[in-house]
Formats: C-alpha cells, structure tokens, sequence
C-alpha cells in the first residue's frame, strides 16, 4: 500500500508540474503599458502587447522581449503586466529598434528580471520565463486553393488595452505589400492595444508580429502582420548596441571623472584618463560617489596644504588622485580601499591610511587591477537603444520590353527577360554596390527577373517584387546585368544602413544631437529636416529614397510678435532653398556660418522651395 501511494503520489506531482507549465505558458505574452513624455502622469499613457522570444533558438539573453517599434516609440518610460501579476508593472527598456520595420526588442535590467521570476516561481512553482519560437513564416502562405483548408492563425494580445489576454483566430489569407515590405494578411482580428503581440500558429509558433490593419468604408478582416522569417533576419542587428554602449561608456567615463574625481575646470579629461578611471571604478558596483566626495569634503580627510601664496586650503579629493593614483603602479588597492571606507562613513580608517602613508596600500603585484573582464559600474547603465533602418536601395528601374531590349543589348539565349536601372540616387545600396544607369538586370541568386521586375517565390508561390526580394537579403547575393555594352557581369549586392539626412528621429542620442541643430532667425524658428517634420507638414515631396540624402532646413515655427508672423508668407513646414540669394549648404556646420555672416542692421531676403519671398 505504501509504494503505491508513494506512485501516486509522485504521477500527481508530475501532472502539477505540467499543469503548472501550461498555465505559465499564458505569461509568453504580455501587455505593455508607456508613458508618453509631456503631461502629467496618466495623461499620455498607451497601452500594447509583447512577448518573449526563445534565447536559446535566437541566440539572445534571458528575458528578450519582442513588440512593435510604435507601442513605444519616444516612450518616456516602459512597463510591462504579466497575466500571472496584471496590477504589478516591470519596468522595461529598448534595446534596439526599428521604425522603418516596426519591430522593437525589450530587455529587463538584472534587479527586474529577478522580478519576474520571481512572480513566476510564487504563481507556478518555475522561474523559468515561458517563451516563443519564430515558425517559418514563408511557409504558411496559401499555396493551392484547390481546398478550402487553410493554415490557422491566432492573434493574441490585449486589444483595446483589455486587462486581460485575449485571442482571435481565423486564417492567412494571402499577402499584401505596403510601406516597401510583404506583410502576411489574416483574417485574425486585430484592433488597437494588440500591436506587438505574437499572431502564431495551430503548434504555438509565431508567423508574426500583429501590427497594422486597413480601416475604410467596406473593407473587411485586412489584418497584416509582419513576417518571422523578417524577424530573424533583423534581430542580430537589433541586439547589438555594442557602439551605443562604447560611446556612452566613454561619455560617462569622463562625466564621472570631471565632476567627481578631478574637478579640472575647463580642461578636458583624455582618453587615457578616462579609461584609467573607469577601469579603477570596475570592482566598485555599490559605491555611491557622491558619498565618497560628501564625506572627503566633510571631514576634510586629505588634511590641507599651502599654496603658493601661503593661503592654506583643503586637499581635495582631486589633488589626492593626481598625488597618489594617477599613473601610479599598483595604486588601484588604494583608491578601492578608500572610496569603500567612504562610502561606508568610516572615515576614521581613511585618517589611518594618510598618517601611516598611502603608499603603503599599494598593490604588491603591481600588475592587480588589469583585469578588463571585471564588470564595470557602467554596465548598470540602461543604454539607449540601437537603430535600425532599412538600407535605402535608392533607384528605379524600367520595365523591360522583351526581344527588343534583348536584341539591343546583345543578350545570350540564357537571358530571355529583365529589368533596365534608369536611375540611381546618392548615398544609395545599389549604388555603392557597383550598379550603373543601363544595367539589364535580369537575375538575382540565380533566379530570374521577369520584364516587370519580379522573382517567382517558390515557397510562397507567387511572384515576388525586385524591391521585397532585396530587401530580404542580409550579407550580400549576386546579382546578374547586362551593362551598358552588352557584357554580361555578376554584381554583389550588399545592403547597409544610410546615414540618411531625412530620417526619423527615434533615438535618443539623435534626438540629443538634432536639439542643437535648432536657431531662431527674426522670428523663424530653423531646424534640419527630418521623416517626422516630412509627415507632420505633410511634404509629400520629400517621401521616397532618392530624397532620403538631402540635407534641408525647415522654418518649425514663428514668433507671433515677428513681422514674418504677419507677413502669412511662410508658415511652419516651408523649406528654405536660400538666404540672401545664397542657397542653403549642405550641411549645419556650413548653415550655422551662413548666419553668422549676416549683417543685422540690414534686412535679409530668404526664398523658400515654394518661391515665396520674406524679406525680414
């Protein structure tokens, strides 16, 4: 009777277990909730949905989390509500994102994600974080309609900002292509609050990401999602921040050491300096410096000295580091033993240190201390998130016209259709990739380019556009022309992110750096020209790839008290093509000359791209 009990007992704790995976599962999908900036609280909040991606299959840490790139899009701050603890809100930043794309990746800091498991642990017995694995998302395209079958989706998500998770099923219907991607369509509902949930399939799997839909008079279940396969191919390039991370490494290294350690005024810290310090500060996670330069101050632990004109004054804590660390071998026991004794009030031990001499706390290995593969302070440092943009393929191309064309360029019997490139525009991929004016392109990993510029999909089977083909590709792929005299060649095509001029202004350090491309001219507020001002102002002139280089100044607003104001000539959104005659440079740093070369006792002429003329 016994063993048997002890049988049963052991098969109930099993089912519990698998109850309790199933039940947690629910948490792979969560709502998201963002504060806008502006306002006061609640009054610019939005709500939306994520989930978690599998780490293992994908390569990325623990608790990696996917949605849209709108849901939190210049988000001041970021929270999610698992269905295991929907009132509790876990902060969350971006670690990479991309407009272009819509597709944003989430992480947690160290001290949330503790949060989160252990919300799991107390709800379902496992910290371990329910996750999602990326499906083949060419592959649940319809391919024969000979059946009424077709492949079964399910949409979940917090639609209408719901407390809790909801799911709609139906199925995918086809394809659509917009914004210059493929975007799978679905009969699954989608509505408001479910964007950046997972739409998945009848094994779990996601196919994609709920993102948008059609909303017009008469239109119906027009449901699009963005691929997975899309996913995987951008989601290293999300990941990695790496340059993000060295840059405001060394910003905050030279924060740190100019406001806290050396005070130099206007002398600026080096490059050396700067790693010197942030690598002294690796072992210190839980130093507070502004306790440690309190208490140096307070107590005056470093004595005092006399300067050159006999006035005695404090030794601050910058003149103990340049003395006793700085370029010092070994002194990296020295300055970790006495901002820990700092910054734990014991300043008596510090007192100790001085009168004994401070040499004496050097490392005895002079070679302690070097140890790079310490974490540093910085790491804590919640780093702004990587863009992403698509590359611009920056051309356009003709129809081609059959025997004709092929009889003009001389093409082999092997080449029997293309496309012909009659134009590129700066800065663009196809460009930099070696592709002339006049090139016959007529295939692209060895698959053929029809006369309409399409490359048959043998998964999806359909017909593909030249544009959606190039944009799946990652490293590079051949592309076989006809240049302009009939010599057939094999070009790469490799794409890479533009620096474009007319972009969105998603990040912060952009941001940060566009506030200083801002001036006021009697009256006019200027700025540099971005997508965000292109849709604000609706200057449809300005959308499309061959404009995405330009560098443009656009008039943000205008003082009423102005005689510009009352003028009702320009208005804001107008493009300014010249100053005085002169046109606008291409670039800030040649604009920000410009001004300062005008004369202010006399009136100035500016001419806008729509040739209206304020003279101010």
């Amino acid at each position: 009777m016994v063993r048997i009990e002890r049988v049963l007992s052991k098969i109930t704790y099993i089912n519990f277990n698998i109850i309790s995976q199933i039940m947690a599962d629910q948490n792979s999908v969560f709502q998201i909730i963002v504060e806008q900036p502006g306002g006061t609280a609640y009054s610019h909040m939005c709500a939306g949905s994520g989930w978690f991606i599998n780490p293992i299959e994908n390569d990325v840490p623990e608790g990696t989390m996917l949605t849209n790139a709108h849901v939190v899009r210049n988000a001041k701050d970021i929270f999610i509500r698992l269905p295991a603890a929907h009132n509790t809100d876990i902060r969350a930043h971006v670690r990479g994102m991309s407009s272009d794309l819509d597709i944003a990746v989430l992480e947690f800091a160290p001290e949330q994600l503790n949060v989160v498991k252990q919300i799991l642990k107390d709800r379902y017995g496992s910290e371990e974080i329910p996750t999602l694995s990326l499906a083949d998302s060419d592959k649940v395209h319809p391919t024969s309609f000979k059946k009424p079958e077709r492949p079964a989706v399910y949409a979940r998500g917090y639609p209408l900002g719901t407390e809790y998770q909801m799911t709609t099923n139906g199925i995918v219907s086809g394809l659509k292509h917009t914004r210059n991607q493929v975007y799978l369509v679905t009969t699954a509902t989608i509505n408001s609050g479910n964007s950046g949930g997972p739409a998945v399939n009848a094994n779990g799997d996601v196919i994609g990401i709920n993102s948008m839909k059609l909303v017009s008079k008469g239109v119906e279940e027009i449901n699009m999602i963005i691929p997975s396969n899309r996913i995987k191919r951008m989601l290293p390039q999300l990941m990695d921040n790496h340059e993000i991370v060295d840059a405001v490494h060394q910003a905050l290294a030279q924060i740190l050491f100019q406001k806290q350690l050396m005070k130099l005024g206007k002398e600026m810290a080096t490059i050396k300096q700067q790693k010197e310090v942030a690598h002294l500060m690796s072992d210190l996670d839980e130093v507070s410096y502004k306790t440690v330069v309190s208490n140096w101050n307070q107590h005056n632990v470093g004595g005092f000295k006399r300067g050159k004109d006999g006035v005695v004054t404090p030794v601050t804590i910058s003149d103990w580091y340049m003395k006793h660390v700085h370029n010092k071998a070994g002194s990296h026991a020295l300055f970790s033993k006495v901002f820990k004794h700092l910054h734990n009030n014991e300043i008596e031990e510090v007192q100790k240190m001085r009168k004994t001499g401070f040499k004496e706390y050097y490392c005895e290995d002079l070679g302690c201390g070097k140890d790079h593969d310490k974490k540093s302070i910085m790491d804590n440092v919640i780093m702004p998130p990587r863009m992403v943009h698509m590359p611009k393929l920056g051309f356009e191309y003709s129809n081609g016209t059959g025997e004709a064309m092929l009889k003009y360029y001389n093409a082999p019997p092997h080449i029997k259709s293309g496309i012909i490139i009659s134009s590129l525009y700066s800065c663009s991929n196809m460009r930099s990739s070696g592709f002339v004016v006049g090139d016959l392109l007529w295939s692209i990993d060895g698959k053929c380019v029809s006369n309409y510029g399409e490359v048959w999909n043998h998964d999806s089977n359909v017909s593909m556009n030249l544009i959606d083909v190039l944009s799946r590709v990652v490293d590079g792929v051949n592309v076989g022309v006809l240049d302009v005299v009939g010599v057939e060649r094999v070009r790469v095509f490799k794409p890479q992110q533009n620096s474009a001029q007319i972009r969105f202004t998603d990040n912060i350090l952009d941001a940060a750096m566009l506030s200083t491309q801002v001036t006021n001219l009697r009256g006019l507020t200027l700025k540099v020209l971005r997508m965000d001002d292109v849709m604000r102002y609706k200057l449809q002139q300005y959308l499309g790839d061959q404009h995405a280089h330009k560098f443009r100044i656009v008039v943000a607003d205008i003082n009423t008290q102005s005689p510009a104001y009352h003028a009702k000539s320009i208005r804001p959104g107008s493009i300014l093509a010249s100053i005085d005659d002169k046109p606008i440079p291409n670039t800030w740093e040649a604009f920000a000359q410009m001004l300062t070369q005008l004369d202010n006792d006399k009136p100035t002429k500016l001419i806008t791209e729509s040739n209206k003329i304020l003279i101010i």
